[in-house]
């Protein structure tokens, strides 16, 4: 059993006395994990009392960005489906074959993901301290588990890695299918320096291959290397620079779960260490819980812009409407808090997702007012900032400027 995806428009005048239902889900809350299909009966449908619980041949599946849908049979998962799109479920077909792979780690805990101490910021500005150590390449160097890690997957069926061969930028090994059913395998490689120069993560995605293997077949992989593959930026010279040294291949299924390794020497070129001296050695270390603003402002090289708004200057186009908080008279702090006070009923009720989006409304800049609903202009958005600020002579402005927006309009 599996599912075909469907081509939307194209095929649904024929298609559409086969739909039977059509099973989609709503967006969840934070607090839950997993919730069960709704059914939606519509003009397309031909099956009005069908049962809630059950999907049956012709039937249609909506899978939304972000959502991983789960088909169960009698407490077993017989097809799982993360890639959006609308699906028909046709029992005579083979399961999907699970062949991808995770783009980013999940953690244990919040407070083991390196940018917990720093982000997001809470006003001006938001500031990435942990540098370079994002991610995979800040638990492999720091050796800190995650719950699952980069590149992690699972499949129906095993792979076996062998004859890993580098000919100069040239890798090449040999995957093979040890399982007895069909499946695609991810092939991930990696480079880990070992050249004692600038601090840097201790491995770090070079290349990827994917192969569809039948049961028993076996297949060699190529992946090509550059010089950018062992490269790292040095601000000093303001150029991608290869430090001499050694550095190591890794060829895997993970980050962590490396299958094969074998280590290559860069003659590379000399260059300046711009990272030298007491306020670097976070850095090096990998502590980024330890790296304070001073650690902070060596890296950057200057020092960082003000974290806080500056509450007693007036607002902008460029400026949040929830820094109207701040404002001591004019329309700004009404209108945040009418927003806020909308975004809290919202929450009351249970409309998490209604909830959420004014939450990203409070947190937009005014510009935004005009530009995605397209119902300001320039003219007018200056007008309405003076009402924000509790300027003389707002009221007057916009009333002219919409006055010449709706008779441009007439114009064409």
């Amino acid at each position: 059993m599996g599912l075909i995806k469907a081509i939307a428009g194209a095929a649904g005048g024929v298609m559409a006395d086969q739909w039977k239902e059509y099973f989609y889900c709503e967006a969840m809350p934070a607090n839950i994990l997993a919730t069960k299909g709704h059914k939606k009966v519509t003009g397309r449908s031909s099956n009005y009392k069908g049962d809630e619980n059950i999907i049956t041949n012709g039937s249609m599946i909506a899978v939304a960005d972000g959502q991983c849908m789960l088909i169960v049979e009698q407490g077993k998962v017989v097809e799982v489906c993360a890639e959006p799109g609308e699906f028909l479920y046709d029992s005579s077909t083979e399961p999907s074959i699970f062949s991808g792979k995770l783009g980013e780690s999940v953690p244990l805990s919040l407070a083991a993901v390196p940018s917990s101490p720093c982000f997001p910021g809470r006003e001006a500005t938001a500031e990435h301290r942990e540098g370079v150590y994002v991610g995979y390449r800040y638990y492999e160097t720091a050796r800190v588990p995650a719950m699952y890690p980069f590149g992690f997957g699972m499949s129906y069926t095993s792979f076996e890695y062998s004859d890993l061969r580098i000919d100069g930028d040239v890798v090449r090994f040999t995957v093979k299918n040890t399982g007895g059913m069909a499946g695609a395998e991810i092939a991930q490689l990696y480079v880990a320096p070992h050249t004692h120069g600038m601090f840097r993560p201790a491995k770090e995605l070079r290349g990827f291959a994917r192969l569809a293997l039948a049961p028993g077949e076996e297949r060699e992989a190529e992946i090509t290397l550059t010089e950018r593959s062992f490269a790292v930026w040095n601000v000093a010279e303001d150029r991608w620079t290869v430090e001499p040294g050694e550095y190591e291949i890794l060829v895997g299924a993970s980050v962590t779960d490396i299958r094969l390794s074998a280590r290559v020497e860069k003659t590379g070129e000399p260059a300046p260490n711009p990272y030298e001296g007491a306020l670097f050695e976070p850095y090096y270390a990998c502590d980024v819980f330890r790296i304070r603003r001073e650690h902070f402002q060596a890296l950057l090289g200057r020092k960082p812009p003000r974290a806080k708004w500056r509450t007693s200057a007036k607002l902008g186009a460029n400026d949040n409407i929830c820094q109207g908080a701040y404002l001591k008279r004019g329309l700004g702090r009404p209108f945040y808090r009418s927003m806020t006070a909308v975004q809290g009923a919202l929450r009351a009720v249970g409309a998490w997702k209604a909830a959420g989006n004014f939450g990203f409304l409070v947190n937009m800049p005014y510009r935004a007012l005009g530009r995605m609903s397209g119902t300001l202009d320039d003219g007018q958005l200056d007008a309405v900032l003076k009402l924000v600020n509790g300027e003389a002579g707002g009221g007057e402005e916009l009333a002219a400027a919409t006055k010449r927006r709706i008779i441009k309009k007439l114009g064409k």
